[in-house]
């Protein structure tokens, strides 16, 4: 038996325990009433978020049912200021082969900058083209003789180039010079001329190719002449030059803003368009390449390509009149106009908005209108489709309150089909090329604008028009085609249909990683050019002028001074020109300080 005082321990433990115990419950308790407070509490809030989104959702429909004509009215007032644009600004397609699918800020924007910066011209305005004298086209020749008479049609040409002038405005003229760098990168073909006479007259005066000599000057060939002498001569020794396949006038241009890059355009186009006659010389073609005249060429493509698209339209709008024949014909023509009116809106609206921030639209953003129109005449079709089958099943019902049974069943497919295309095109933002990535920025805008006026325009001109005809045949007549594609789910649904659909996917799996595993990234202008320009005939030409030549420019900040700068200057040249596929110090180098440096030491030696 315990002493009394432990038996009273005991109990003031126990006493001690329950009152924990107690504390503990109470604090259970507590606590569960305050999650289940909390819990009361966001199921409020959602409740609250969920009764705003309704009460939003009712007081739209009920002003797109019950006043769709003053919705509509409403709409194009508040987006007159937006298309605005267009009265003020004519519309624009701008398109720069060159530097509109280069890299942003990349290498050769970086190497271009530093090009520029050598003959101090503006990076954004440079550009150099070419007019080249190729062999006639209607004969059998294919080599020009080099002769006097040859280098005064050069001249002549030349001097044709620079003397030209065309229509800018309607009013205004432009001339070459108004958009010439000032840099003559031809001077060397006007030295050529006049030594012509006394080559075999004079000592040390030759034509030798590629490097001529002028008493103890000497001229490099290389860049004007090419195939010359039927490229017999691209071995290592330095021959006469009798005949040439190509050669090449170069000119240089600066346009800093749109008003030269206008008149720019016109120059190139205007002498373009005056070469295609083949009536300037007798003794040879001309053809000609320039970065203006490829973007019209190009642009011109694109308005070519908008025929197909434009026939694609057509045949949508009449596949809509067709698959719209329970309408009346009226009903028929006006929900097809509000079918393609929202994407045509929607595009027009990006292209203002776009012209309002300063971003050009450019001749990739041509198609974007036919894309969102495919896009929102699908969305027209599900409201429609819903409309019909929610107003047979509950004519009761007024329109207002039919609209928010259509938004709660076809609103988030519509979403989710208009989200999943705007980050698509989204991403595309971010690609380094402009060109690209400003028609993916257009695109996005417009496919989610679309979103928006499919249930701000079309449903209120659905409400307005929509007047289907009384049912005069019978329904099992009316849709007996759809047997048809019950047999065909069933052969799908089939194991052999199963089979054949998994052996299809394999197979084109396959034949597009074969491709992409062979797919050469490069960009070639002559594929955004018509089968019939004229720009093809100069591309080939480059391509056989750039199997000989193709020019690597160095451009250094820092001139050697000292003889040790000097020795390591050479070491270096030495170093480039002995790589793969370099032609060397004794064929195709142009260092000007190289010769220098050279004569320097002779008159040293002279001094000497």
């Amino acid at each position: 038996m315990l002493p009394r005082a432990d038996f009273r321990l005991d109990r003031s433990l126990l006493a001690d325990i329950s009152e924990k115990e107690l504390l503990k419950s109470s604090t259970r308790s507590s606590e569960s009433e305050s999650s289940t407070a909390s819990t009361d509490s966001n199921h409020l809030n959602g409740l609250a978020i969920w009764r705003w989104r309704d009460r939003g959702l009712q007081r739209l429909c009920l002003a797109l049912g019950s006043h769709p004509l003053l919705s509509l009215l409403c709409i194009f007032v508040f987006l007159s200021p937006l298309h605005s644009f267009y009265f003020f600004n004519p519309l624009q397609i701008e398109s720069d082969v060159r530097r509109g699918f280069a890299q942003r800020d990349g290498r050769s924007a970086a190497e271009f900058k530093t090009f520029a910066d050598y003959y101090h011209l503006p990076f954004e305005g440079l550009e150099i083209w070419v007019i080249l004298a190729t062999p006639k086209r209607n004969s059998n020749e294919t080599t020009i003789t080099v002769d006097g008479e040859l280098f005064d049609e050069i001249t002549r040409l030349d001097a044709f180039v620079r003397n030209f002038s065309t229509s800018f405005k309607e009013n205004e003229t432009t001339k070459f010079d108004e958009t010439w760098s000032g840099e003559d990168l031809n001077a060397m073909l006007g030295y050529v001329k006049q030594i012509h006479p006394l080559v075999g007259l004079v000592p040390n005066f030759n034509l030798n190719y590629p490097i001529a000599q002028i008493s103890h000057h000497k001229l490099h060939l290389a860049t004007h002449f090419f195939m010359v002498n039927d490229g017999l001569s691209v071995g290592n020794k330095n021959v006469p030059m009798k005949t040439s396949r190509f050669i090449a006038l170069w000119y240089m241009s600066k346009a800093e803003n749109y008003t030269q890059r206008k008149k720019l355009e016109a120059i190139e186009l205007g002498l373009f368009n005056e070469f295609l006659g083949d009536n300037f010389s007798q003794r040879f073609s001309i053809e000609m390449f320039g970065d203006q005249v490829a973007n019209a060429e190009m642009l011109r493509g694109t308005l070519l390509s908008l025929k197909l698209f434009i026939l694609g339209g057509v045949l949508m709008v009449m596949f809509m009149l067709a698959m719209l024949r329970h309408l009346t014909w009226k009903s028929r023509i006006l929900m097809t106009i509000g079918a393609v009116l929202s994407p045509m809106l929607a595009t027009l609206s990006t292209f203002s908005l776009l012209g309002w921030l300063g971003v050009r639209v450019n001749s990739m953003m041509c198609i974007t209108p036919f894309l969102v129109l495919g896009i929102g005449v699908d969305d027209a079709f599900l409201l429609l489709h819903q409309w019909r089958k929610v107003r047979k099943e509950r004519c009761h019902l007024r329109a207002n309150e039919v609209l928010e049974m259509i938004f709660h069943h076809v609103g988030p497919s519509m979403a989710v089909t208009s989200i999943t295309n705007t980050l698509a095109f989204g991403i595309g933002i971010s690609n380094p090329s402009p060109q690209m990535s400003t028609f993916c920025l257009g695109t996005t805008l417009a496919v989610f604008l679309d979103l928006i006026y499919e249930f701000a325009i079309f449903t209120p001109i659905m409400v307005l028009f929509f007047d289907e005809k009384k049912e005069t045949k019978n329904v099992e007549n009316e849709m007996k085609w759809l047997p048809t594609w019950a047999h065909l789910v069933d052969v799908f649904y089939s194991p052999i249909g199963r089979l054949l659909i998994v052996l299809i996917c394999c197979v084109m799996y396959t034949m597009a990683g074969i491709g992409l595993s062979q797919m050469v990234p490069s960009f070639e202008p002559a594929k955004t050019f018509p089968a019939d320009s004229e720009l093809i005939h100069a591309l080939r030409s480059f391509e056989f002028i750039q199997t000989e030549y193709w020019p690597v420019n160095y451009i250094t900040k820092k001139v050697p001074k000292t003889w040790k700068e000097v020795e390591e200057w050479e070491e270096m040249l030495i170093k480039l020109e002995t790589r793969d596929h370099c032609y060397g110090s004794t064929r195709r180098s142009a260092n000007f300080l190289r010769d220098f440096y050279e004569g320097e030491c002779k008159a040293i030696k002279r001094h000497k």
